[in-house]
């Protein structure tokens, strides 16, 4: 499911798109990229950590007041390192798409999760799993000549899970053979939250 967001998304512009003269295509799509720079904040993250940055960079096309495109960035959540992929959605809301104006962005698709390298234990082993990634906010953009500027603020979430494995399996010898029993986990599921204020820049 969380692969094929990205698809969804440009399946959905480009069918758009699909029986326009060329001519109009030529004037009505257009490349567009974002590199975006957020800081993003929470009260009591114990998990967390209080302040943190992400940088994300998409890329797709503009048809008329609307942006499609797939992006990729990256953040930290205490011992939590991930990589969000995800499909992105821009509406100019007011203003002139031209100049600028205020838009909302959605954007929503999976992540890469590891543990940093600090994070070791002789007693137990761990691993992290993340997905639902989710992001949707709010922002003024300006264009001046050929770049873009914008600030936003928004509504950030990653859902992940950190496992913990104690000890290695082993055999219990019984009288009809030998019984595996595997090693102890235990799993632990969170629901990472933050509101984020950040800049972008782009075409």
């Amino acid at each position: 499911m969380r692969y094929a967001v990205a698809v969804i998304f440009l399946s959905i512009s480009l069918s758009a798109t699909a029986g326009e003269p060329d001519s109009l295509k030529q004037r009505s799509v257009k490349y567009v990229f974002t590199i975006n720079s957020a800081m993003m904040f929470c009260r009591d993250c114990d998990i967390e950590g209080s302040l943190v940055a992400m940088p994300t960079t998409i890329h797709g096309i503009q048809y008329k007041k609307f942006r499609f495109g797939v992006g990729i960035g990256y953040t930290s959540f205490g011992p939590i390192r991930s990589m969000p992929y995800f499909g992105s959605v821009t509406c100019n809301l007011y203003g002139n798409k031209k100049k600028n104006g205020l838009f909302a962005e959605f954007n929503y698709g999976g992540a890469h999760a590891w543990l940093a390298p600090s994070i070791t234990s002789n007693d137990f082993q761990q691993s992290v799993k993340a997905w639902n990634f989710f992001l949707v906010s709010v922002g003024y953009a300006h264009q001046y000549e050929k770049l873009r500027l914008a600030v936003q603020t928004g509504f950030h979430a990653l859902q992940t899970k950190r496992s913990y494995q104690y000890g290695d399996g082993y055999f219990y010898p019984t009288a009809s053979g030998n019984i595996y029993i595997p090693p102890r986990q235990t799993f632990i599921e969170y629901e990472m939250t933050r509101f984020f204020v950040g800049i972008s820049f782009g075409i």
